[in-house]
Formats: C-alpha cells, structure tokens, sequence
C-alpha cells in the first residue's frame, strides 16, 4: 500500500489526495510496521522478525532484505510527507495530527528505525542477502529437477522445501525494479544473475519481473525467452496448475514485460524514463501510455525509437537518460544497441 501510494504521488502530482487521504493511511501504516519491528540486541539495528517476502519458500524468516527495505521507506516517506505538509499545507496538517493523535516522539522514533533499518549487503560482491542465513542454506540445482516434480509444492512438503536456497518467485529483485534509480547497473547483474539461478518460476508473476531486469541488462534472448514463458504459461499449463484457472498476473505480467521491459519504462524518477530495445525475433512493437492528461505513442523499429503525443499537451520524458519533450510532432531517437 505505501508503494501504491508513493506511486500514485509521484506519477500524478495529486497532492490533494495525499495531503487529504494519502497521509493518514501512510501515518497508520507506520504505527502497523513500528509495532511490528524489533531492535536487535546484537547489533542495535532495526528490523522485522518472523515474517515472509514475496518469496513464498521462505517463513518465519527474519529481516528480509524486501520487507525491510519497504519498511525503511514507508518511515522515511511519512516523515518527509509530514514536514512537507507543516510547511506547504500547514492546515491540513493540524488537521490530520489531530485526527490520528500523533505523538510527537512518532516521527521521530520512524525516522530513527529508517536510520537504522537492517539492510543485508555484502558490500564485496554487491550482493543483497533475502534475509538472514540465506548465504548459509543448502544449494540445490533447480535445473536437476525432474519435471515430474512441478509444481513443486504439491509434490514436497514444505517443510522440505523451505531448508533449500530455491526460490518460487523474486524476491529482493522486485527492488531492482520498483527503485531501479537507486541501484546500479553492476549491482542489478550481479543479484539478477545469483538469484535467477535459484529461482523456480513457480509463480504466475515471476517470468515477467525477470523478462523485464533480463531486457535492461541486456540479456535480450533470455527476455524475450521469459516473456514468451509468461505468454503462454497457462496455453501450455507450464506449471501443471491451470486447471485451479487462469493467472491474471502473467497477462499483465505479458504487459509489463513488454513495456517496461523491452520499452525500458521507468516510473521511480522524476518524470518517465525509457530505455527501448527490440528482441531480435520482432520487426517492431509500439505501446500507448496516458501519463498527466497526455496520450503518448511509443513506435519502436529495429533502427528508432519514435514517441509521439497523440492527445494532450507536450510532456517532458527522458529516453536512455537524455530529456525530450513529447509534443504532437513526435521525437525520434535511435535505437541502443
């Protein structure tokens, strides 16, 4: 929810609604995770214990790289909202203050468990640890697996299955995309490449996310290959599951594969970003976003990248970092190999 929130914010520009109703949900949200974290005795950091992250093979895990960093951020965006609000909408603050009852000390205490939040970071290789004691499990090589086992769940128990590193769906990876602009490009390799190696894609969502970071990395085959995997995971019955009916998640997923991934959009900066690419197997593919009252049109080729406005006023987007304005004419780049 705070995602949804911060999103919808920063993509919009409504500081109506997160003055009004955004803030109140963020102020309860950070009293929920407060209330659910604990500090280290060891360490004296913060973290949340006994808990699970998007990947459903690991429980009653503690300080998952994914919930932390989520929670590290619901704090810090909270406390920044609020000051924003003191100063620029001074009346709406008293008024959600009042309606809440915030403590003085709240803020204050948030801000220091984001000053503190666990992040599991091996600083040497770059890579970010799912929780704590990932590093140490077992290894197994999913790509031994007889596929007489899939779906895995209905066929180990879990109490097997969670002694393994093996992971059903991304994880920490999520991050990767989520806040693409606060990880770097060597950082984004090295857990792309150890964490897909261990992952099962025994989730509707989990080809899409990796078809996406495998676009931007410039893994095209492996791209296009996961998303061809997303495409037809139900056609196919790729997890022996359809029977229970159809994944909207990979739909979507399909989605998501082909614009963020192949069309490179990002929506964690200042204004939309794009990195396009094109899979060797497609002549072309174009897409149609509405971003701020603008109908933008994205035509890519094997040689261009043309983005066009086709209702709405001009708006400003970057494209493999450089900004442009989009206007009713269009604006043509070439394409990055």
């Amino acid at each position: 929810m705070f995602y949804a929130i911060w999103h919808y914010a920063r993509l919009t520009g409504d500081k109506e609604f997160l003055y009004r109703e955004g803030i109140e949900m963020l102020l309860q949200m950070s009293r929920c995770m407060a209330s659910w974290g604990g500090w280290s005795p060891r360490t004296g950091e913060f973290g949340f214990y006994g808990v699970m992250g998007p990947d459903e093979f690991h429980m009653m895990v503690n300080n998952n790289t994914y919930t932390n960093v989520l929670g590290k951020k619901l704090f810090e965006y909270t406390v920044e909202v609020l000051a924003e609000m003191k100063q620029q909408a001074p009346d709406l603050y008293r008024r959600v203050v009042a309606k809440v009852k915030l403590e003085p000390n709240e803020p204050k205490d948030w801000a220091l468990m984001a000053k503190k939040m666990r992040v599991l970071k091996d600083k040497k290789t770059g890579l970010y640890e799912q929780h704590d004691g990932y590093f140490d499990m077992p290894h197994i090589d999913i790509k031994k697996l007889p596929l007489s086992l899939i779906p895995i769940y209905k066929n180990w128990p879990y109490i097997k299955i969670f002694r393994y590193d093996m992971l059903k769906q991304p994880d920490l990876l999520n991050l990767l995309y989520f806040f693409s602009r606060e990880y770097t490009l060597k950082e984004k390799k090295a857990n792309y490449e150890f964490y897909e190696a261990r992952t099962i894609h025994e989730s509707s969502m989990s080809p899409a996310l990796h078809s996406v970071l495998a676009a931007e990395l410039g893994k095209l085959d492996d791209a296009y290959a996961f998303l061809a995997y997303a495409s037809r995971l139900d056609l196919d019955n790729y997890n022996r599951n359809t029977e229970q009916g159809l994944h909207s998640t990979a739909s979507s997923g399909v989605w998501a594969g082909v614009v963020s991934g192949f069309g490179g959009l990002r929506t964690d900066t200042d204004k939309l970003g794009f990195a396009p690419r094109i899979p060797k197997k497609w002549q072309s593919y174009r897409f149609r976003l509405f971003y701020r009252g603008t109908r933008i049109e994205v035509a890519i080729d094997k040689k261009n990248a043309a983005f066009k406005a086709v209702s709405g006023p001009a708006v400003r987007v970057t494209v493999y970092g450089k900004d442009l304005t989009v206007d009713a004419e269009g604006v043509t780049v070439k394409l990055k190999r």
